[in-house]
């Protein structure tokens, strides 16, 4: 729990720096973590095995084994939407968000399932799914517990965790400020640091509680919240958009979509995934109406009466 605390205290002090420093840092450790799967790649490729993938029968769960998978699933892209949250920090948002998401996209896909692949087909993949380090798990199976690689890929995982890290802190300090300075949060939140001009309570209050989380042990409660937050998000974004083409038809819209084909498949996909996280973590649902129900109250009792009209917020005319 220290290194944690270290970790998130260090990141919360370079996000305060400016995005340049925190994306120069996530540059840095992403580019070290692919350099590592591709090691990882190297290491297993001679020691993969189709008999070790290849199931029989090929489900082995049958279909609810499939529908508890889409819960796992779905952590190769979770909160990829992030590079949005520093949108005003861009030049050209509306070139190079839409370039971030579709490198970033098709990075994961490919690295995804060659991972997905090569490390369930050198060993027993229960043994692997048991834990929460399969790559140095996996590659033991191929050079045994405490040979070198093994040891590296576990170095590997930390510094892809890293990236995970630095990736949260710069994106909920930034949905922290945009919704204080819409009025759905305290106004302090909003608040710019008069030197480096970022977000700097917005940084510091909810890493405050993130560490409160840490240390308490409910990390696993509060990240299975996160998914549910995080679907929800999906859905709402979702009907967002058939709300906004059928009310603001003239809107000008920069980003193509095959309308109506494309919203559509997303619905389905995340209600769909929505059902089975649902159905998977019935014991967490209770913790995710608790704290839906908190933001509902404070949101009638307080926040509904600080709402500031967008031409105001965005200081158009």
């Amino acid at each position: 729990m220290s290194v944690t605390m270290v970790f998130l205290i260090g990141f919360i002090l370079i996000a305060t720096l400016g995005v340049q420093s925190s994306a120069i840092m996530e540059l840095v450790v992403t580019v070290l973590s692919l350099l590592g799967l591709l090691l990882f790649y190297f290491l297993a490729a001679p020691h993969f095995e189709v008999s070790n993938f290849v199931t029989t029968p090929a489900l082995t769960d049958g279909w609810w084994g499939v529908f508890g998978a889409v819960t796992f699933a779905m952590w190769f892209y979770f909160a990829i939407e992030g590079a949005a949250m520093s949108a005003e920090e861009m030049e050209n948002p509306r070139k190079d968000i839409p370039k971030a998401y579709i490198t970033a996209l098709l990075t994961l896909g490919v690295t995804s399932l060659i991972t997905l692949v090569l490390a369930g087909g050198i060993g027993d993949y229960k043994e692997i799914a048991s834990v929460d380090f399969p790559l140095p798990k996996a590659l033991s199976f191929a050079y045994g517990d405490g040979n070198i690689w093994v040891t590296t890929m576990a170095w590997v995982g930390l510094i892809g965790l890293t990236a995970s890290m630095i990736g949260c802190v710069l994106g909920y300090s930034r949905q922290c400020y945009a919704m204080a300075r819409t009025g759905y949060l305290p106004e302090f939140l909003a608040k710019l640091n008069p030197r480096f001009k970022t977000p700097h309570y917005a940084l510091i209050v909810p890493g405050v509680i993130a560490v409160f989380v840490a240390l308490s042990g409910l990390t696993a409660v509060v990240i299975t919240i996160s998914v549910f937050s995080a679907l929800f998000m999906y859905i709402l974004a979702t009907l967002s958009l058939f709300i906004l083409r059928k009310n603001e038809p003239d809107m000008p819209r920069p980003y193509k979509v095959a309308y109506p084909i494309t919203p559509i498949i997303s619905l389905v996909s995340v209600l769909f995934i929505t059902a089975c996280v649902v159905a998977f973590n019935l014991a967490i649902v209770k913790w995710v109406l608790l704290v839906y129900g908190i933001a509902i109250l404070y949101y009638f009792l307080f926040g509904r009466k600080r709402l500031r009209p967008y031409e105001e917020e965005f200081d158009l005319d």
